[in-house]
């Protein structure tokens, strides 16, 4: 079993660099066309690593690498709606970040202010429709998140 430390780590560095570049990307260019390329590429990326990482089961149950046209046919259809929604959250978490940036977010606020705010939503979207335990712990890391909140935005 992988250890939870391992992709906790990629996920902190990753969103670090995902911040530093959004606030790098320069503003003279069309943000849309910025994020198609940066999409573009992250798809080749990710078509790369599922066809060296995943594997699909054949019609007689055995394991079988996985082609490009697999993995396209696997994520265009009916049962994967989920990953329409994703590319759709994608693209509006990603142009909403870029404009905030633009016009002149910090990069010592916007990430807390954004994850303290998703906080906010997904603890009772977990607790309601995953069924997920939420501790007193959980609640009570809610209400810091929201005096911090409060203590970062009242200048504002």
């Amino acid at each position: 079993m992988t250890s939870i430390y391992i992709p906790f780590a990629i996920t902190v560095l990753s969103m670090a660099s995902y911040h530093i570049a959004q606030k790098l990307l320069s503003s003279s260019h069309s943000p849309f066309s910025m994020l198609a390329v940066a999409y573009a590429f992250a798809a080749v990326l990710c078509i790369g690593a599922a066809l060296l990482a995943g594997s699909g089961t054949g019609e007689s149950g055995n394991t079988v690498p996985l082609s490009t046209k697999d993995i396209v046919q696997q994520v265009f259809t009916l049962k994967n709606w989920p990953v329409l929604l994703l590319a759709i959250a994608v693209v509006g978490m990603e142009a909403g970040i870029l404009f905030t940036y633009k016009y002149g977010a910090s990069m010592g606020t916007l990430p807390l202010l954004t994850n303290g705010s998703l906080l906010i939503i997904t603890v009772p979207v977990g607790f309601f429709f995953f069924r997920e335990h939420v501790s007193l712990s959980t609640f009570a890391g809610g209400l810091f998140v929201l005096g911090g909140f409060w203590l970062m935005t009242r200048h504002a």
